[in-house]
């Protein structure tokens, strides 16, 4: 898609999005709309966001006062939908909400709306207090938009720069060497004690923080079934996907502990099958003390039937993403 995507507001009363405040309806109705794109944290071009219903808040700030200064809260946890019959992009809120008459607005934004955040309130960080590893989606949240108004905004959109906020788990597998008649089978990848918790904040100045996790006792079986695996790395093949069940992991310095565990079955004609199970280390893939970076993409190859070692390996960088990989020996 070449264009962003635009989020325009119907046309609902004023009174419908304030929550600290009474403003009357301003007499020229301008809709508050939004242009919604995903900043990655590099250097490289950003992408259109057309992912998920997200939330949008706003702070109050009065004509000639400056930012944190404010009145309050404008409107808070309004949910951004697509959902208008018969327009192809076509974004709305609910409530949704017109621009003061004067002063400005201070816009903060995540996704998805799924997704809870705290109540604004002064200091005006926003807050998601133990946001759990469960939650399998691309959770992100926007850069604070401080001051907007109308005025000078083309087309009245104002600008919600989403970026990813959690690691983003890929997994793939290969064969180091395929010998004579033997097939092999990827059974199951489970990860072990992984963090359980932890809170996000953004204050107002825009600094963001993950707080560690709460426990390490998360294990999660990401996949389970019958893979064969015909990838021979030995001739250049390319390493097979893994459609895995989690991807989003949150961001955290792995414990000593944390590790996956992989089973696989290697058969070959006339001498049978035979099932192996590895249990490798976190630690020990990425060399070291292993984290898992926000904004990262993180991809494991598994290279079943080769020796013990890491190897570090530079994929294709995904849009949005920072890449980083390793080969895991099983």
């Amino acid at each position: 898609m070449k264009k962003l995507l635009l989020v325009a507001a119907a046309c609902v009363a004023l009174a419908s999005c304030v929550k600290n405040e009474v403003i009357p309806e301003p007499a020229d109705k301008r809709p508050i709309s939004y242009q919604t794109l995903v900043k990655p944290e590099t250097t490289r071009a950003a992408e259109v966001y057309n992912g998920a219903n997200f939330k949008a808040s706003a702070l109050k700030v009065e004509e000639g006062a400056t930012w944190p200064t404010t009145t309050g809260v404008y409107f808070d946890g309004v949910t951004v939908t697509d959902d208008v019959a018969g327009y192809v992009g076509q974004w709305t809120t609910d409530p949704a909400c017109y621009w003061p008459m004067s002063g400005g607005l201070v816009f903060y934004a995540h996704s998805p709306a799924t997704v809870v955040a705290e109540p604004l309130v002064s200091p005006w960080t926003y807050t998601f207090t133990n946001y759990s590893m469960d939650n399998n989606v691309d959770f992100m949240v926007a850069e604070i938009e401080k001051g907007a108004d109308s005025k000078g905004l083309k087309e009245n959109n104002v600008p919600v720069k989403f970026g990813h906020k959690l690691t983003k788990v890929v997994v793939k597998v290969g064969v180091a060497e395929i010998i004579g008649g033997a097939t092999y089978t990827l059974k199951s990848i489970v990860f072990n004690n992984l963090g359980d918790a932890a809170t996000f904040t953004k204050d107002v100045n825009g600094v963001e923080d993950w707080s560690d996790p709460v426990n390490f006792n998360k294990n999660y079986t990401i996949f389970t079934g019958n893979l064969s695996v015909t990838a021979d790395l030995s001739d250049g093949d390319d390493p097979q996907d893994v459609t895995i069940t989690k991807e989003f992991y949150l961001p955290h310095t792995l414990v000593n502990n944390a590790h996956m565990v992989v089973t696989y079955n290697v058969a070959e004609a006339g001498l049978g099958n035979k099932d192996h199970e590895k249990t490798v280390m976190f630690s020990t893939i990425h060399g070291g003390t292993a984290e898992w970076v926000k904004n990262n993409q993180v991809t494991y190859t598994l290279t079943i039937g080769a020796k013990e070692r890491i190897i570090w390996d530079t994929p294709t960088i995904p849009t949005g993403w920072t890449e980083v990989g390793y080969l895991v020996a099983i």
